[in-house]
């Protein structure tokens, strides 16, 4: 709603009242809140997996600063987070847990509110305000179909209000279900700009160049041949350009051959990440999972889609949803009662149940080696592969060698070599292995390998016979609260009350085991032997290719498949005292009112993950740890006064009204002895009536939530540049942890603004508003980039808390620890604007016009303006310079008519051009328009005998109006669906129909 001049407060308040709720078509409060100018990047969305670490959960972020400096009350109190991090580890609130249905208005404060509400309202606070003191029954039911007739939505309330001069209760029960939509279903996202390494068929890396050689037949001091009829003509070229591929060889002092001590990667074939069509030797469509290693490529590498080697590719999109099914419901009900004269008992309950399905395509293995994690091994040809050969004075061999068939590696004299020859190392092999010295167990062999050598290492896999990752995710949250509150004297307002808020989160996850995965790869495992489950059957092939089942794997997948069930919890205390006075004594300009209160809360957070992942036994996923569990508690003592300098009644010339309000919080976080005081100073200056001028300064400190302080490892797949190898390296593991080292940020905002509502006879009805913000985080808490971890680690100088491993014999990167870091400075300034107008007329109705966006000048991080660029390099999100939006709308005779079209700027995207050259291109802007049109049966003249239907509406409801498309976005060919899915989603053009009746 736009401002008027009179009513125009000295910090700036966006209010969503109960008739702009209605006539968004959103289904929930984050549907709702995304589409504000004053949201920016960095919200988590529902859809295409961008919630990444937080199933089912939605959250906003205003001015782009990020949930966790976004304070998120329920009636002005606070409520308990989610209790699965944003990104693994920044606190939020769940926006889906609050039923839009039981929601009377949304006040936004588009101002740091530190000094008011506390240490997280940096960038401001959204104050839901629940349904209270309704009269009498009403009921709507809702039903949502896309354009696309792949979606639907149903929706259904009750809401009953009854009471007396007294007493007061209203009761809210809804409901909500839609179903999913996959990204094959849509053509944007069919294929996306990056296809996987993980891949089905698999991709083996580091194989040692004679263990190919003998594989192939060919003679030890032969070049490799790149192979399968690929030449030099290849859009994939390697190295040079050539058709070979040859790795170092050493020679002894006579010139002859004798060991090899390069690595050789290899795949049965390659995918154009353009179309999918095969390249030149691409063997995926005739294998069976038979191939000889003559049939397979040698490839530069890990590889990639745009260009960096030859690899297999996994299209992850042909399977994988882009939005997920959901059903919630949800219980609201509050009440108050006198019990005595300015004595007013009240509380409130609510419940709400959300379950989610989401399903990913078939798990990535990432590297078969992650530290920590079960290592994945595909067993050698035969129980005995072929050694390795290391020098006698090796230091790292042990005093007692075991006999030759219990290991795969042999001395260099036992070679017939010269002993002190420079040749191939073991040392991987012996660390991951002492007993044996192989990777798989001692007589370990699968049969269908082709290479007769234990794979792992960083090879990678797509496990599509097994099916897609499939997420089962339960959120119940839960609040109660009871206070008392009324009058001490004729002046003086109290409130004390009690708040308990929590959330528990269930996850019922079905995946791979690493450690079943080996025992199916290995045919002397005992499952396969006499009275073992699949006596005499095969081991699992995983040489195939996907779209070409092997039957003899099927039973074998079923197997392997594990059900996780993890469950995190989140608990907050809240006790307070409140004194207030909008007149605590009068002076000649106006009356002094202040406010004082006392505040305590406490806060835990626990996770528990599955015993299986504790451990990292699922395929893709490092180990968790025993979980969290964390608590602190916080003091708080604020106060603020407002002093009117001139009023309306001391006539004096262009001062018609001023006021300023000084407000201070003290707060104590008691568990690590900090503490804070965050002052702020606002006020309003009315020359006239119709003008009013407004400026507020603050500061505050925002101490990190106990997710980045404490919060349990997260994993993600990440490409990433390898300095030694001078490539980038795809779908590496990356770890997310917390880091109790942490400082507070200290922090400060600003904000100018002017509001005109003229009187003049041509500009009557209208109202204008300007406003100037800015907002600093010091200290800022960060996550950096993996690629700036791996700089600085290579540099010696690494990050607090952060690690990277190399695998010692490839130099390629199998694991990155990335923890928050306190970084310099985050600065972000824009401006806000509004136009409004109102036009009555006596035979057409009532019209309404609002204009209104938010023009953002600055992201700078640290001395770097990123406005207008992407969050990170696969432009899933953006920092957008410009957003707004129009509301017109028509009241007349009972019909509502509003149509909202909404304007979201693009931003800058990178990709590479056919010589692997980095191009600039922008993310196309877009306006997407809502509509909303009602009929109000009540006052009908036809229908007014019909009791029933003299409460009753209809509506239609329209999202995406023109079913405008996502933008395309490449991200460095790293984009996973081809479009930003933290700023859209995959949902289109829905028409919902409606009807409502009031009794």
């Amino acid at each position: 709603m736009t401002e008027i001049a009179g009513e125009a407060k000295a910090i700036p308040v966006t209010i969503v009242d109960q008739d702009a709720l209605t006539q968004m078509p959103a289904v929930s409060l984050g549907d709702l809140l995304q589409k504000l100018n004053v949201t920016n990047g960095g919200a988590i969305p529902i859809s295409n997996n961008a919630t990444g670490f937080t199933p089912a959960a939605s959250s906003v972020s205003l001015r782009g600063l990020g949930p966790e400096a976004t304070l998120v009350l329920v009636d002005g109190r606070r409520v308990a987070p989610y209790p699965i991090g944003a990104g693994g580890t920044s606190a939020f609130v769940d926006l889906n847990t609050i039923p839009v249905e039981a929601v009377q208005s949304v006040e936004i404060l588009r101002d740091g509110g530190t000094a008011i509400y506390g240490a997280d309202a940096v960038a401001g606070v959204v104050n839901i305000k629940m349904k209270k003191d309704l009269r009498g029954l009403v009921t709507t039911f809702e039903k949502g179909w896309s354009k696309a007739g792949d979606y639907e939505e149903t929706l259904a309330n009750v809401a009953v209000g009854v009471g007396n001069e007294k007493t007061n209760v209203t009761a809210v029960l809804a409901y909500f279900d839609n179903t999913e939509i996959y990204n094959k279903d849509r053509d944007y996202s069919l294929v996306p700009p990056f296809l996987s390494g993980n891949a089905s068929a698999i991709n083996l890396s580091a194989l040692r160049r004679q263990v190919v050689v003998e594989a192939r037949g060919q003679d030890p001091n032969s070049v490799l041949d790149r192979g399968a009829g690929v030449d030099s003509s290849s859009s994939f070229p390697i190295g040079d350009g050539g058709a070979t591929f040859d790795t170092e060889i050493v020679w002894d002092e006579g010139g002859e051959s004798l060991l090899n001590t390069g690595f050789v990667n290899v795949t049965t074939g390659a995918a154009n990440a353009d179309d999918l069509s095969p390249l030149p030797g691409n063997m995926n469509s005739s294998n069976d999972g038979t191939l000889g290693a003559n049939d397979y490529l040698i490839r530069n590498g890990l590889g990639d889609n745009v260009g960096f080697g030859v690899a297999s590719r996994y299209n992850y999109n042909e399977t994988s949803m882009s939005f997920p099914s959901s059903e919630r419901t949800a219980a609201n009900i509050g009440f108050d009662h006198e019990i005595a004269e300015n004595v007013e008992l009240y509380g409130s309950f609510m419940y709400t149940r959300a379950d989610y399905v989401n399903e990913l395509a078939p798990t990535a293995t990432g590297g078969f080696f992650r530290p920590g994690a079960t290592q994945l091994i595909i067993p050698a040809r035969t129980a005995n592969p072929m050694p390795w050969v290391v020098r006698d004075d090796d230091p790292s061999l042990p005093d007692t060698l075991p006999p030759l068939n219990e290991r795969v590696w042999v001395t260099a004299t036992e070679a017939g070599l010269v002993a002190n020859t420079t040749v191939g190392q073991a040392e991987s092999i012996r660390n991951q292995s002492p007993e044996t010295d192989r990777l798989a167990p001692l007589g370990a062999y699968n049969p269908w390998n082709p290479f007769n050598e234990d794979i792992s290492g960083s090879s990678s896999f797509r496990t599509a016979e097994f099916g897609n990752r499939i997420f089962r995710t339960s959120n119940v949250s839960t609040l109660f609260d009871v206070g008392l509150r009324g009058r001490i004297s004729d002046k003086i307002n109290y409130d004390v009350g009690y708040r308990n808020s929590g959330m528990v989160t269930t996850t019922d996850d079905s995946l791979v085991s690493a450690s079943k995965f080996n025992k199916i790869m290995n045919q002397n495992d005992p499952i396969f032997k006499e009275g073992g489950p699949f006596a005499g059957q095969v081991a699992y092939n995983p040489f195939g290719y996907y779209k070409n089942p092997i039957e003899s794997n099927f039973a074998l997948t079923n197997y392997a498949l594990v059900r996780l069930k993890n469950e995190s919890t989140t608990s907050l205390n809240n006790f307070w005292f409140d004194l207030a006075s909008g007149n605590l004594f009068e002076i000649p300009t106006g009356n002094i009112g202040a406010a004082f209160g006392l505040d305590y809360r406490s806060e835990s957070l626990t996770e528990s993950p599955d015993s299986i992942r504790r451990f990292g036994d699922t395929i893709g996923s490092s180990p968790s740890g025993n979980g969290t569990n964390a608590s602190r508690e916080i003091q708080s003592v604020y106060g603020s006064v407002r002093v009117p300098i001139t009023g309306p009644d001391n006539d004096i010339p262009f001062m018609y009204a001023t006021t300023i309000e000084l407000s201070a919080r003290y707060e104590d976080f008691k568990t690590n002895d900090r503490t804070t005081t965050s002052p702020k100073i606002s006020g309003r200056w009315l020359p006239i009536e119709q003008l009013a001028f407004r400026a507020s300064w603050g500061e505050g400190y925002r101490e990190p939530s106990l997710y980045e302080l404490f919060g349990g490892p997260t994993q993600a797949l990440q490409n990433i540049y390898n300095p030694r190898l001078d490539e980038v390296q795809q779908e590496v593991p990356i770890l997310r942890l917390g880091n109790p080292d942490l400082l507070g940020e200290d922090t400060s905002s600003a904000n100018v603004g002017v509001v005109w509502t003229p009187e003049w006879r041509l500009m009557k009805g209208w109202t204008f508003t300007f406003d100037y913000w800015k907002i600093t985080r010091e200290g800022y808490v960060n996550l950096p980039d993996a690629d700036d971890v791996i700089e600085a680690w290579e540099a010696g100088d690494p990050m607090p808390n952060t690690f990277v491993d190399f695998d010692d014999a490839t130099d390629e990167i199998v694991l990155v620890g990335r923890s928050f870091q306190n970084v310099n400075e985050f600065e972000v300034e824009g401006w806000d604007f509004g136009i409004g107008y109102v036009l009555p007329t006596d035979n057409w109705g009532v019209f309404h016009f609002d204009l209104g966006g938010s023009y953002f000048t600055r992201y700078d991080f640290d001395g770097v303006n990123q406005i207008g660029e992407a969050t990170a390099y696969d432009s899933n999100d953006g920092y957008l310079e410009w957003k707004a939006s129009m509301r017109l709308g028509w009241t007349f005779k009972g019909f509502q008519l509003t149509i909202t079209p909404r304007y979201t700027d693009g931003f800058l995207d990178y990709y590479y051009d056919s010589d692997f050259n980095v191009i600039e291109r922008e993310v196309a802007s877009t306006i997407i328009t809502d509509l909303y049109l009602s009929y109000d049966l009540f006052g009908v003249n036809a229908v007014e005998s019909q009791n029933w239907l003299s409460g009753a509406s209809v509506w239609i409801k329209v999202r995406n109006l023109f079913d405008v498309e996502p933008p395309y976005a490449n991200g460095y060919a790293g984009n996973s669906v081809g479009y930003p899915a933290f700023l859209y989603d995959s949902r289109g053009m829905v028409l919902s129909l409606g009807m409502g009746l009031k009794f």
